[in-house]
């Protein structure tokens, strides 16, 4: 049962960064102006909900995934 979520998880973590990565990182470079910086944010923003098991909204998956990339360039 739990692998099964694992992989239910992943597929839906997989979805999120196909739709919303490009948003995620052009937020970044313009807080950062850095495009290595940037793509490290969004990668920690997605290593982070891969570790987490706290269930994702999809109606509001893009605020919250772009509150998390500026929240990691503000720190």
């Amino acid at each position: 049962m739990y692998i099964e979520c694992m992989t239910d998880r992943k597929r839906q973590i997989e979805r999120l960064f196909k739709q919303h990565y490009r948003a995620m990182f052009r937020l970044a470079s313009i807080l950062l102006h850095d495009d290595e910086e940037s793509m490290d944010i969004v990668h920690d923003v997605f290593a982070r909900l891969l570790a987490d098991r706290r269930p994702l909204q999809e109606a509001t998956a893009e605020v919250f995934l772009l509150s998390c990339v500026r929240n990691q360039c503000l720190n």
